[in-house]
């Protein structure tokens, strides 16, 4: 069975592009943490302004979106399975979530910044909820499709290969 070291050195051998995917992985990290400080920054900046609220929303999911690869950081070993079951649902669940709320929320943005073919969404009465309602429509949308069979991952499986054994299988959900 591999171990945690053979794992990270192997990420970074030739057949692994020299760790190039093992560095767009801690970058995403990277990414993740200063998109949730610059919306921190942001929302504090103005804490009553829709705006400001607006853009804060936006980063975080941006800074989701930009995460998806985060799970090729930990060591994809049977001894890690436990938070491999974490980083699943972090890989589809939230991401496709963010995702999807920033769609909506990219709709959005003639209703906080005037655009002169679309100044009818150019409202005070909008902006006041367009912020939280777009991310509670985004995770809405994501429930009531998650559950279509083009998203539905049927039984993920662990190979077990000991040496000189016959490999095993181990579901692991499904």
């Amino acid at each position: 069975m591999r171990t945690v070291q053979e794992y990270y050195i192997g990420a970074f051998s030739a057949d692994n592009l020299f760790g190039f995917r093992m560095i767009i992985s801690f970058s995403s990290i990277v990414i993740l943490l200063y998109c949730i400080g610059l919306a921190a920054l942001v929302w504090r900046a103005k804490s009553k302004g829709f705006e400001n609220k607006f853009m804060s929303v936006l980063l975080v999911c941006e800074g989701i979106k930009a995460s998806f690869i985060i799970a090729q950081v930990t060591p994809y070993i049977r001894s890690y399975e436990w938070l491999q079951d974490i980083l699943w649902h972090w890989t589809i669940d939230v991401f496709f979530t963010a995702h999807i709320t920033a769609i909506i929320m990219y709709l959005c943005i003639p209703i906080y910044y005037r655009l002169n073919r679309l100044s009818f969404m150019h409202r005070p009465s909008f902006k006041k909820h367009a912020w939280y309602i777009a991310p509670a429509l985004g995770i809405t949308i994501w429930l009531l499709i998650r559950t279509v069979p083009a998203f539905y991952v049927s039984d993920a499986t662990w190979v077990v290969c000991e040496e000189g054994e016959e490999p095993t299988t181990d579901r692991w959900f499904g």
